[in-house]
């Protein structure tokens, strides 16, 4: 038998290899979209994109974003705020790129390769290439998220695409000389002349009784779900950081003390979680390992988030968004690591979101329906005003006898648009942004600020000097040209997405299993 095998081993070593790609087609590259299984993800060009796939891909974005090329990332969707989005935006169009580089004719060689990684800043020290930092990115950032050399490559390679895809596709673009011009009237200097109508002034001459009892009533129930009291907090938290004779460790030694302190804060959660089976709390575990333990005052998470710590000082900005992931009393946190701290933390006392009753936000409503009330007022008055103005205009007389028949009072303001080094009140910045669609000699619709509505009338715009010119020309046919760029390419984007016919598997199941993915 043994003789049999060695005198055919050619033959049989084909045998394996020919069933081997036909088994590697068939599970990886299959087009017969009847057959979707558990690990099925997507669908694209026809073909199903399997769950490793999907996950190699994941992992190559996450490699990106430790690489610095948020450029690259950004273009691609890949920082919409939802990460869910972002991710499924950027794999997908990655996916795209790849498929649509050989019909552009894009192949990026080895020493193509070789060149943007040697360039990438985190690899670098005074502008040269550090294959001392290469190494090290390598020891600590890839080899522990099983990341070899050959993905850094693969994530460089598609960054490759989209820059030379970007390059072909747009290269037509032009911008005129008439485009710029036309865009230059936002750095011209203009004069014109504002009828304002503020809505405070109005609000000051309501009647007290300006708003009814009835009508806060019915305010109330039409908008109760915006009444409703924020949910409030309390945490205890513990931190864990180096010791102050490890404070100054660089290095190996600095990596191997934060690993075996955040060892030691997973240690420490994995005792407490057991602990609460038995009855002890966070505190008591935290005691018996003395250490120290910091409590929190109740807080709500707007509140939090827009002033950096609200009314509480105890707790970290980072712990915050952690701080709202945790379902009920006593649920402890995963381990959060800040700088050169770990954090854990434990839910100690949830105060739930109520309805707040109509005394509680009387003075509120009242302030709302007040401002809608003289909101109406000064509208109302600047229609009766406008319609007033083109009245007297097309009777025959001049802007200066029109505006006089009006009883407010115009202002003159002046200024360019976007002047930089000339510090410009918010209303005048809103203004003199108003008047980039005017021509001379024109009057505005009723446009609205902050502070209300307005009317302008554009007596002048002033040319732009040669020094001024030189000055904006480049500036403004560069952001144009960029502009029309980022049109053509996205346009040609949207086309070869449609194209690709892509379809996340539908099912409930499945979309759990997308999403795990993203968040992996």
């Amino acid at each position: 038998m043994l003789s049999l095998i060695r005198k055919n081993q050619n033959f049989l070593t084909f045998c394996i290899v020919i069933l081997t790609i036909i088994s590697f087609i068939w599970l990886y590259n299959r087009t017969n979209l009847s057959q979707i299984g558990a690990n099925d993800v997507a669908t694209i060009y026809g073909r199903v994109v399997v769950r490793s796939s999907f996950e190699r891909e994941v992992r190559d974005y996450r490699l990106a974003i430790a690489l610095g090329l948020s450029e690259f990332i950004n273009d691609l969707g890949g920082f919409a705020e939802n990460e869910d989005v972002a991710l499924t935006s950027f794999i997908f169009n990655i996916l795209v790129l790849q498929h649509e580089a050989p019909r552009l004719n894009i192949f990026p060689t080895d020493e193509n390769i070789t060149s943007v990684i040697e360039k990438l800043p985190v690899f670098q020290t005074d502008g040269a290439f550090d294959s001392n930092k290469y190494a090290l990115f390598m020891k600590e950032q890839l080899a522990p998220r099983g990341f070899s050399e050959r993905h850094l490559e693969e994530v460089v390679r598609n960054s490759l695409y989209f820059k030379r895809a970007y390059q072909l596709i747009t290269a037509p673009v032009i911008v005129s000389e008439a485009q710029v011009r036309d865009a230059a009237r936002i750095f011209q200097p203009v004069v014109a002349q504002v009828l304002r109508f503020d809505r405070d002034n109005y609000i000051n001459t309501l009647p007290k009784d300006a708003v009814s009892a009835q009508e806060k009533q019915a305010f109330y129930e039409k908008n109760k779900g915006l009444f409703v009291s924020e949910e409030e907090r309390a945490v205890d938290y513990l931190v864990f950081t180096l010791p102050l004779n490890q404070k100054k460790l660089q290095g190996k030694e600095r990596v191997r003390a934060m690993q075996e302190l955040s060892e030691r804060a997973v240690c420490f959660k994995q005792e407490a979680s057991e602990n609460q089976l038995h009855a002890k709390d966070f505190e008591k575990s935290a005691a018996e390992h003395k250490l120290h333990l910091i409590k929190t005052d109740s807080f709500k998470k707007k509140e939090m988030e827009a002033s950096g710590q609200g009314k509480t000082k105890l707790l970290p900005p980072e712990l915050i968004p952690p701080s709202f992931k945790l379902s009920k009393v006593g649920d402890i946190s995963e381990v959060i690591q800040s700088s050169d701290c770990f954090y854990l933390i434990s839910l100690a006392r949830i105060t739930p979101s109520r309805q707040l009753t109509l005394s509680e936000v009387e003075s509120t409503i009242e302030k709302l329906l007040k401002e809608q009330k003289a909101a109406q007022a000064a509208q109302e008055e600047a229609r009766k005003s406008l319609a007033k103005i083109h009245e007297e205009l097309g009777s025959g007389k001049e802007f200066a006898q029109a505006q006089a028949s009006l009883p407010q009072k115009w202002v003159i303001i002046s200024g360019s648009p976007t002047a930089t080094g000339v510090k410009q009140s918010t209303e005048n910045q809103e203004f003199l942004a108003a008047t980039l669609p005017l021509q001379e000699g024109e009057i505005s619709e009723i446009c609205h600020a902050h502070s209300g509505d307005f009317i302008l009338y554009l007596q002048q715009r002033m040319p732009l000097s040669d020094t001024d010119w030189n000055t904006y020309h480049a500036k403004i046919e560069s952001e144009l040209l960029e502009q029309e760029r980022h049109l053509l390419f996205f346009e040609w984007l949207r086309k070869a997405r449609e194209e690709a016919k892509i379809n996340i598997i539908d099912g409930h199941h499945r979309a759990n299993l997308f999403s795990s993915l993203l968040r992996k």
